[in-house]
């Protein structure tokens, strides 16, 4: 689990405690974990962990909207049905990780600045540790962009150089998924976003939490998105900094449950 002190971030990966936000791009066949998420630095295929929450509280607030009809004398409901059903999630993260904000505003595009330092991936290369041809290039506490060479100013695959060992990189945080040979690795000296950007990017989430008796459970959101609220909490200090987090979900129609939902709720034993 991450804690942040003084603004540097010690990650540790043990078991997950407390709430988290976990998510992943929406349509691309990345389903719910069909078991407990017992290690957060291999979360399932396709899911990224969006780091520590604030007070360990995730809120996920959902409503109904009926519709009644009464009759009698005094009236009394005859007859109801649901008309309408909403969902929000609110959390709080702690981690100014470049993912984090760049999902928090919707995706928006992305146009980096790139540094004089280059080179690519190569054989050998995990989610932490990056090797390279020449690491001389780099810096401890350089910010890399990891990419095709497309997508390099554009990809909001953001990390930091934490240690350089000859032609090993080590970065915070780690890969989403496994590095691929022959990706350029950037160093950046400066990012444009923008806010307030149309376009609406379709997401999934998962809000997980543990219970003290080992029992897990997921409140899966199939599909939501971001309502584009920013509105971080500033202050002089990095360790002060947190960003809210914002979406509303979408009514799917889930296989399993043959019905439109909006939040699917998984409860793994503490035996599972």
């Amino acid at each position: 689990m991450s804690r942040a002190y003084d603004g540097d971030l010690e990650t540790k990966f043990i078991k997950l405690g407390g709430q988290r936000v976990l998510l992943a791009p929406y349509g691309t066949g990345i389903v719910a974990p069909a078991a407990k998420i017992s290690d957060v630095s291999n979360p399932p295929t396709g899911w990224r962990d969006c780091g520590s929450i604030n007070n360990h509280n995730v809120e996920v607030a959902s409503k109904k909207e009926l519709f009644f009809i009464r009759d009698g004398v005094p009236e009394s409901i005859k007859y109801q049905e649901i008309v309408g059903m909403e969902a929000t999630v609110k959390a709080v993260l702690n981690e100014w990780r470049f993912k984090n904000i760049w999902e928090t505003l919707g995706q928006p595009p992305v146009k980096h600045t790139l540094g004089v330092g280059t080179d690519t991936v190569q054989n050998g290369s995990t989610r932490s540790v990056i090797k390279v041809v020449d690491g001389s290039q780099f810096a401890v506490n350089d910010v890399i962009v990891i990419a095709p060479t497309a997508d390099k100013l554009t990809s909001a695959n953001v990390h930091t150089i934490s240690s350089i060992s000859t032609n090993d990189l080590t970065i915070v945080p780690i890969l989403d998924e496994l590095p691929t040979n022959g990706d350029e690795v950037n160093e950046v000296s400066g990012t444009l976003m923008g806010f307030g950007d149309t376009e609406v990017v379709y997401l999934q989430a998962i809000v997980l939490f543990d219970a003290k008796d080992g029992t897990q459970i997921l409140h899966h959101i199939p599909k939501c998105a971001m309502l584009g609220e920013y509105n971080p909490a500033l202050s002089k200090g990095k360790e002060n900094i947190v960003l809210p987090m914002e979406f509303q979900a979408y009514g799917v129609v889930d296989p399993d449950l043959n019905k439109t939902v909006l939040v699917r709720i998984l409860k793994f034993y503490k035996n599972t």
